[in-house]
């Protein structure tokens, strides 16, 4: 299921259900300010109530608490005062601020009290407005039905009127039910209907919300272009607007395209941008939002101690907002969590917080979801009757609700759980009943994975004809998503069918090619625990110098309001001996509260420090754990990466010198023996650290896969395979600006037959044979990035073959020794220098010219600071 969409849908249809367009939170804090200043001086009370209602959707995105509270105060004022439409507008905030807070039932019951006024003002267009909230929550509560009709009456009302602002507004509230209903081809051309209004009215915030949405509905169908085609439009309009907040909604629903199909990276990428904005503008829903998105991303990538902490994060905001909906959502995604890790108690404790928040709300689509994944922990502890009566719950609620993507979800556990009880033909009618349901609702999403359980059942069966043509059904449509763990599972029940047959060379083929993505998969999760590590300290990083920035910024915001109070007292006490005596006591009272003003904010500004330097010893305990992580990081590179000792074991006379810059690097070694033929490779990755570390790590095991996976022995050809390797990975043929990549030289060395064979990316291979130092040089151009490519050259790289004799040596080196800065002049240490040192050391053993090296180097650095990684290898035949 797609949950994550559900979710930003359900967002984009709760901003219109107030009034008046909501203004980024950066505008907001602003407004709130003025607002309250404001309200102190307003003598008229009608004015009064109009500034409380405005103060109260300004808090919304804050304190649903606080906001309630301004609500109620409006509506007090203006009955007293007998201001109707006064009244009516804080009834009407007051019911918007209960949805916000899930108190479904509690909002749909005062409603019609609000549209009843509204009615007796003969203010249709208001009427329509109640008339779009009803539909709202009777979507809220499970009732899409109901919520279209109420939804078709203020749209007759909106056209009786006139009135295309509001016809564009219950258009696009329509095309939201047709997609919870799963019917997208519906919803896409009533959104468009919208769109045409949206555009004719120029109202630029309405078109954002429905491009997003239709971006939602082909990305669900499967047409990805369409949808990124649609989610760019939206951007660059919101872009254009210079509305940040929107900006970073728009961007964190793009990044769940990205998540669904399964570039988990990109998503990260873009989340994380969301949340710096967030961030920034100080707007707490956002934030929490891109926490639990974050976390979702996590999960996928089984982080699940980094997606804990981002759920947790979430938590507490919605926790202070009172945005139970969203308090729901991340506590059934912690329960998944600890489901998938199998602490089952866990994730039971969560999923049960959730269940009594949602029967509370009657929340019937989350009470089923609920139900659903309580059904699949029964499941994955083999109790499958358990799993069966549960999920059967959900699954009513689904079909009640015209939920089809749900339902579908349902059928596949119900249809697992009968598999596990060998009733293959019970589980064959679940299995093909989820795929009927996806087919009538166009959700194409974990297809493959369907029709590979319906492969499976056959052969379970003996239908081995039948699990063939399915499982090859399954296989297209797992690549055609490019589901990782779905195109594993379809190719091993092709492999199972083609068993079944007899036919052991096919069989034995797509077994091959499942234990290869498999393989691929548990590699990909090695890389991505790499590069998590990176995201994560840059991430926490910003969160200390945004949260520093703040806190700073109200201490200053602090000392220039007491300047500026103390020199207004001053021009107080002045005009003073100018007035007359009957002014001193007012004028005195005037002072008194100042001072009282003072008194508070020198509190406040004594709390504030206190508060940073808590702060300040909370980030030296945050440093310390990225510390310790990036030492784990250190222990797994060294764990991967090739050392001198098993250099010195395929040539006895040799030495491999490594001064990394920091705790983990981008230079490393590569080294391999295949039957005669010996490896050997000094490769230099941008950058250093741990991004050089991720490209590291990138290089080793493309290398790993080109030369043990797939035989390839030329050197040429060996860098020609990394660096497309390096651009796929990268993406580097969309991101053009990413010219990453690395700088190596790569020998194969066949000792028996004396003959070594070279290629080189920008790095020269030294050979000293006969007391002759030669330097061969490799091609002028890197390994990834299409910077080359793009100025015309064609990247390929050659092969130079050189005959060897014994006594024979060669070097290859990273080019963080030639350009260390140092000794007396502070200049490079300069590839001349590492000719005089080898032509003076000729004679001498590998091991102590290693060492020459390492004391020319540390005397050359002295106090100066290590540029780069440097490593150098040296071998004698």
């Amino acid at each position: 299921m797609k949950k994550l969409t559900h979710i930003l849908l359900i967002f984009i249809a709760s901003s219109l259900f107030a009034q008046d367009e909501a203004k980024t939170p950066e505008f907001q804090i602003t407004r709130l300010d003025s607002l309250f200043l404001e309200l102190d001086k307003i003598m008229i009370d009608t004015v009064k109530v109009n500034v409380l209602c405005e103060i109260c959707l300004e808090l919304m995105n804050y304190s649903l608490d606080s906001a309630m509270v301004y609500c109620k105060q409006a509506k007090k004022l203006s009955k007293q005062i007998r201001f109707d439409r006064g009244f009516a507008e804080a009834f009407y905030n007051e019911i918007v601020t209960l949805r916000k807070m899930g108190e479904f039932k509690t909002a749909l019951d005062s409603l019609p009290k609000v549209m009843e006024l509204y009615k007796d003002m003969d203010d249709v267009i208001n009427v329509a407005q109640c008339e779009l909230a009803f539909g709202m929550l009777a979507a809220d509560l499970g009732n899409l039905q109901e919520a279209a009709i109420y939804y078709e009456k203020a749209l007759e009302k909106a056209k009786k009127m006139n009135d295309l602002k509001m016809q564009g507004r219950c258009l696009n509230s329509i095309a939201i039910n047709y997609y919870y209903r799963g019917e997208f081809k519906e919803a896409i051309t009533i959104f468009n209907k919208s769109l045409n209004i949206a555009k004719e009215t120029k109202n630029t915030a309405l078109q954002v919300n429905l491009y997003s949405n239709i971006a939602s509905c082909f990305n669900l169908v499967g047409n990805i272009d369409t949808g990124i085609y649609y989610y760019d439009i939206a951007l660059e309009l919101v872009r254009n607007e210079g509305d940040r907040s929107k900006f970073a909604s728009i961007m964190s629903n793009y990044a769940g395209l990205y998540e669904d199909q399964g570039d988990h990276e990109t998503s990260y990428e873009m989340h994380q941008e969301a949340l710096t904005i967030r961030l920034e503008l100080g707007d707490k829903h956002g934030i929490a939002q891109s926490y639990v998105s974050i976390g979702n991303v996590d999960s996928r990538m089984y982080r699940y101690e980094a997606a804990i902490q981002n759920y947790m994060r979430g938590l507490k905001l919605t926790e202070e907002i009172g945005d139970i909906q969203t308090i729901n959502v991340i506590l059934n995604n912690i329960g998944s969590l600890y489901a998938e890790q199998n602490e089952f108690e866990k994730a039971l404790e969560y999923y049960d917080k959730a269940f009594r928040m949602r029967l509370k709300l009657d929340d019937r689509d989350g009470l089923a979801q609920i139900y659903t994944n309580i059904g699949r922990v029964f499941l994955r502890k083999n109790e499958l009757d358990l799993a069966i009566d549960t999920v059967q719950v959900g699954l009513k609620l689904f079909r009640s609700m015209g939920n089809q993507d749900g339902e579908a979800f349902a059928h596949s556990i119900i249809g697992k759980a009968w598999f596990k009880k060998k009733n293959y033909q019970k589980a064959l009618d679940h299995f093909e009943k989820r795929v009927e349901l996806k087919q009538i609702s166009g959700v194409t999403s974990n297809m493959g994975d369907a029709y590979a359980d319906i492969s499976n059942t056959h052969y379970s069966m003996g239908r081995y004809e039948s699990a063939l043509d399915y499982g090859h059904i399954a296989v297209q449509h797992s690549r055609y998503e490019g589901a990782k763990e779905d195109i594993k599972h379809a190719y091993l029940v092709v492999s199972n069918a083609y068993k079944g047959l007899n036919n052991f060379g096919n069989s034995l083929k797509y077994f091959e090619k499942y234990a290869a993505i498999k393989d691929t998969i548990a590699e990909d999760l090695k890389n991505r625990n790499l590069l998590g590590l990176q995201t994560e300290f840059e991430t926490k990083q910003k969160e200390k110098e945004i949260q520093l920035l703040n806190n700073q910024n109200k201490i200053q915001e602090l000392e220039t309001d007491k300047q500026r109070t103390f020199r207004n007292i001053t021009s107080v006490g002045l005009i003073l001996v100018m007035l007359l005596a009957y002014m001193l006591y007012n004028r005195f009272r005037i002072k008194q509260k100042a001072n009282i003003e003072l008194t508070y904010k020198n509190k406040l500004i004594a709390e504030q420090k206190d508060a940073l330097e808590d702060m300040n010893t909370q980030l030296s305990k945050k440093n310390k754990s990225i510390s310790d992580s990036i030492n784990y990081a250190q222990r797994i590179q060294e764990t991967i990466m090739p050392t001198g000792e098993r250099l010195n074991e395929l040539f006895t006379d040799s030495f491999l010198y490594f001064k990394a810059k920091d705790v983990v690097s981008g230079d490393f070694p590569w080294i391999r023996k295949k039957g005669d033929d010996i490896f050997v490779s000094a490769v230099d990755c941008t950058g250093h650290g741990v991004p050089g570390a991720m490209m590291s790590m990138i290089g080793y095991f493309i290398l790993n896969e080109t030369v043990l996976g797939h035989n390839i022995y030329d050197p040429g050809t060996i860098l020609d395979n990394l660096h497309e390797g390096v651009i796929q990975t990268l993406k580097q043929q969309k991101n053009v600006a990413s010219h990453d990549g690395m700088d190596l030289a790569f020998c194969k060395i066949n000792l028996k037959e004396m003959k070594l064979e070279y290629a080189g990316a920008h790095r020269p291979l030294y050979h000293l044979s006969n007391g002759n130092l030669n330097e061969i040089k490799g091609n002028r151009f890197p390994v990834g990035g299409t910077q080359y490519a793009k100025l015309g050259k064609e990247i390929k790289f050659d092969t130079q073959i050189i005959s060897l004799k014994k006594g024979d040596s060669i070097y290859m080196y990273s080019d963080g020794l030639p350009d260390q800065l140092g000794g007396f002049e502070n200049r490079k240490f300069a590839d001349k220098q590492i000719q005089e040192i080898i032509s003076e050391n000729k004679n001498a053993p590998m091991t102590k010219i290693g060492e020459a090296f390492s004391q020319r180097f540390d005397g050359w650095l002295g106090d100066s600071k290590q540029l780069d990684d440097v490593l150098l290898i040296g071998i004698r035949f």
